[in-house]
């Protein structure tokens, strides 16, 4: 009988590296948005309310948010900055007056020393989070300029994929239905025709999908535009646009309407 060399096993079957993955990827899933230098889209959870759902300190929640690059702040930059030029924990505990546990705190978990994932799918979230968020400040930047129906499609097509939900009846949002969309492809093949400035690869058609997965309703780019300028127009003389119905589009007009807060257009109540 061949004996095996080593001490057994405090807790059999635990694994540190995939309980680190786990986590990681659960902090991702609460976080929803990074957190860029604390800038949060409403209604999404704290750093605080995220440790909290996870059963854990704030410090690790932070940790393990910022090795999947999903929280930077000029506290963690400049801790990494001086980890990465060589200066010891004690040294970045003096210089910035953090306690250690703050400083290991905003060092990400190393990948050789943890066995962790390649974070490059965290990474392109993230990246992907701050392309839209860099679109939706450029369409506000250009209303009531010529080109401004151009940044308005360009939101919607950074847009695709993210999962949207209607607005229910109600506190409890009774009704209400989760959805994403797809954009069509090369505008002279697919996608209604459109007078303005088309976008290269795209067309002007966006098709809901539920969550059923299928493709369902078809909406417009024109329509697009005529619930943007509804909803502007709300806003200027009312101060809200109480609900989709107010954009007056029926059938597209649930779909847009959240479409519409998530980008900024209409406030959120």
């Amino acid at each position: 009988m061949k004996l095996t060399s080593g001490r057994p096993l405090k807790k059999p079957g635990y694994n540190r590296e995939n309980k680190i993955q786990n986590l990681i990827q659960s902090a991702v899933k609460l976080a929803v948005e990074p957190f860029d230098d604390n800038e949060r889209s409403p209604g999404l959870p704290t750093l605080t309310e995220i440790a909290d759902a996870m059963e854990t300190t704030l410090l690790r929640a932070r940790k393990l948010l910022i090795t999947a690059d999903f929280f930077t702040s000029p506290t963690s930059r400049a801790v990494q900055k001086l980890d990465g030029e060589g200066w010891s924990i004690p040294q970045i505990m003096e210089k910035l007056g953090l306690g250690q546990a703050s400083v290991y705190s905003y060092l990400p978990y190393k990948k050789g020393a943890y066995n962790l994932p390649d974070p490059t799918l965290f990474s392109e979230q993230g990246k992907r989070y701050r392309e839209r968020k860099k679109v939706i400040a450029e369409l506000k930047a250009h209303r009531s300029m010529q080109d401004e129906s151009l940044w308005l499609w360009k939101a919607v097509i950074a847009f695709e994929g993210y999962i949207f939900q209607t607005s229910g009846r109600g506190k409890d949002k009774i009704g209400a239905t989760k959805f994403k969309y797809e954009i069509s492809r090369e505008a002279g093949a697919s996608g209604r025709h459109y007078h303005g400035i088309g976008i290269s690869g795209f067309g002007n058609e966006m098709w809901i999908i539920t969550q059923t997965g299928k493709k369902g309703k078809s909406i417009s780019r024109s329509t697009v535009d005529l619930a943007y300028k509804k909803a502007l127009q709300r806003m200027e003389n009312d101060g809200r646009v109480k609900g989709p119905k107010a954009l007056g589009i029926p059938g597209a007009g649930s779909y847009l309407y959240p479409i519409l807060i998530r980008f900024g257009v209409i406030a959120s109540e």
